[in-house]
């Protein structure tokens, strides 16, 4: 974890890897800013697709987040479904 947060890409893509990955602990990591941005854009794009994240995806729900999604992340949500649903 330590080394995605060290690298932009990683920190910008963490939000994803949230989404799909229960198993994740962000426990130690929780007090830093970017590790909270990402998980409260996880829970939002959770709860905005959650029908279709049930439907690859087999996680635990995330906790409801009021606010919108950014439509312009959607083409890298999709791929990233996309291969968790061929690679699972």
């Amino acid at each position: 974890m330590e080394e995605a947060l060290g690298d932009p890409r990683g920190v910008r893509l963490l939000w994803l890897e949230i989404l799909v990955n229960d198993q994740i602990d962000l426990t130690p990591w929780r007090g830093r800013e970017e590790v909270r941005e990402a998980y409260v854009k996880a829970c939002r794009w959770y709860h905005t697709y959650r029908s279709l994240i049930d439907s690859v995806v087999g996680r635990s729900p995330l906790p409801y987040e009021p606010g919108a999604v950014d439509p312009r992340d959607y083409r890298v949500f999709a791929e990233v479904l996309q291969f968790v649903a061929h690679h699972d």
